[in-house]
């Protein structure tokens, strides 16, 4: 339906008179005599091109109440008429067991789209069987566990859907929805006898095509579902975070690249919960359970791919969506020096607080000794920070220089965020993690950086770890005297390479240096003689 098409509808729906004439259509259309003559009309038409029609009209017998995927709620009607097949059964025998194989025969319709007693929509599925099948439902439990198995496996197979058959309901109903007929259509064996088809009416995009032949029915085996009493439900996990617009920068160092998210939000399906009432959840640092009893029984276990705070989460239950929103605040733990037990005897101090910004103070105290720094660096090299055992790899990185900072990222994908380990060093840091590469195989990686011309500031140090690499950022101060900084970049402290990098502020200093130019005005005097 096209928009203009709408709105026409819309148009003649404000008028009276249109709306009586379609009050008249419906009225007509829903009576019994109407109806019959309709589908009599019907049956001789595909009579006459060679096809034997049958309406199956169900009539109610009891509902069956569940979910679908998950998502969405949903009724099965258990319908019975006259035209389906009869159950039969012949004797068999199973593992030493004697019994009766039973085929039960079942007609299917298509799916209807109706609302709950919420106004929410739902999806209602028609299964009609004989009158026979539904009275030994009635008379045996387990011949109507049975019957039951046999309508879910039928929806299931035949539109590819997962059933939810741990949290069935039974509601007091007969019937969900508006009754509608299924036909089942044969081809006739008396081709001869019927008309030419070139005197019959010409039906152009008939829906149908005779049958070729008298296909068999489709024969469902009913499986037996292990017996477990919850339902894991469906569930959706993102990672959010907030970035104002003056941080939308190309800057390395910008928020907008940040990895970490500042808030966690799960979103729960309980298609079949009423309220939160029935529902208990339990939120760890790293983990979240949530059981429900009640009006249906769901367990989910979720691991947290990130440290949350669990007291300052938010729950909240949409009666609406029958969605459980779960929001919980990530944990942000700043990094500060690894702590290594063989430094505690070294009888080495060293001040790691940032310098002062201050250019009128002496910035001396803030940087390493050069006495101290060998044996600070000659400790750390002979310390266990490095595994003996294990293989490490230099990863392939881009220093992307800011103003006052620089960012380190590393081509690393997949980094184990548990993994990270990192060391300070006279003027650098030394880090190792681990990658899981495509085929989930770890990959040991090790990278040093020390500043040669200018400071740096270890309070400064931050690294960010993401899907696709890791950002090692720390704050640089260069000297005056100096048009850039050298920096040492290699696997480990005694293998390290010379790198040059000119900052943007010093590009800028540059660049903004223009010649002066003096004008000078000489004025002449002269004397006319007046």
């Amino acid at each position: 339906m096209t928009k203009e098409e709408f709105e026409q509808i819309k148009d003649a729906f404000k008028k009276e008179e249109f709306r009586k004439m379609f009050a008249n259509y419906v009225n007509e259309v829903n009576d019994p005599k109407n109806r019959a003559i309709y589908e009599s009309e019907i049956t001789q038409m595909e009579k006459d091109r060679g096809v034997d029609i049958t309406f199956v009209h169900p009539v109610p017998g009891y509902v069956i109440k569940t979910s679908v995927d998950g998502k969405q709620k949903a009724f099965i009607n258990i319908c019975q008429n006259d035209n389906v097949g009869k159950p039969s059964s012949k004797p068999a025998t199973q593992q030493g067991t004697s019994g009766a194989d039973w085929s039960v025969p079942y007609i299917q319709a298509a799916p209807k789209i109706d609302l709950d007693k919420n106004r929410n929509r739902c999806l209602v599925y028609d299964v009609v069987f004989h009158p026979d099948t539904l009275f030994l439902a009635r008379e045996n439990n387990a011949f109507r566990k049975f019957v039951n198995d046999t309508a879910l496996m039928a929806v299931e197979d035949n539109y590819n859907v997962k059933l939810d058959r741990r949290n069935l309901k039974f509601p007091k109903m007969k019937f969900k929805g508006a009754q509608q007929a299924t036909v089942i259509r044969r081809k006739r064996t008396d081709m001869s006898d019927v008309k030419d088809p070139d005197e019959l009416f010409d039906i152009p995009n008939y829906p149908y095509e005779p049958l070729a032949e008298n296909p068999s029915p489709i024969v469902t085996k009913v499986k037996e579902e292990p017996t477990q009493t919850y339902t894991t439900p469906h569930y959706i996990l993102n990672h959010r975070k907030e970035v104002d617009m003056h941080e939308f920068s190309y800057a390395p160092d910008a928020k907008m690249y940040a990895a970490t998210p500042t808030e966690l939000i799960l979103k729960i399906d309980l298609p079949l919960i009423k309220s939160a009432l029935d529902m208990n959840l339990d939120v760890c640092e790293r983990s979240l359970l949530l059981v429900t009893e009640g009006t249906a029984k769901y367990k989910l276990e979720v691991k947290l791919p990130w440290p949350v705070d669990e007291d300052a989460g938010t729950a909240k239950f949409d009666k609406s969506t029958k969605q459980l929103h779960i929001t919980l605040p990530v944990k942000r733990k700043p990094l500060g020096p690894a702590v290594d037990p063989s430094h505690e005897d070294s009888g080495v101090e060293s001040d790691h607080n940032p310098p002062k910004s201050s250019s009128d103070e002496d910035t001396s105290d803030n940087t390493f000794p050069s006495e101290s720094g060998v044996v600070v660096e000659e400790t750390l090299r002979t310390s266990p920070f490095l595994d003996p055992d294990a293989h490490y790899s230099f990863p392939s990185y881009t220093l992307n220089p800011c103003e006052r900072s620089l960012a380190a990222v590393l081509d690393t994908p997949k980094v184990d965020s548990t993994s990270l380990k990192y060391r300070l060093i006279p003027q650098g840091v030394h880090l190792c993690f681990v990658s899981l590469g495509s085929g989930f195989f770890p990959i040991n990686y090790t990278f040093c950086i020390k500043v040669m011309g200018g400071e740096f500031n270890p309070g400064s140090l931050n690294v960010d770890i993401s899907e696709d690499n890791v950002v090692v950022k720390l704050i640089v101060l260069c000297h005056d005297t100096l048009d850039a900084c050298h920096f040492l970049i290699g696997p480990q402290p005694d293998s390290l390479t010379e790198k040059f990098t000119m900052f943007p502020s010093v590009v800028s200093a540059k660049c903004d240096a223009k010649p002066q130019v003096i004008f000078l005005l000489f004025y002449f005097y002269f004397d006319c003689g007046y």
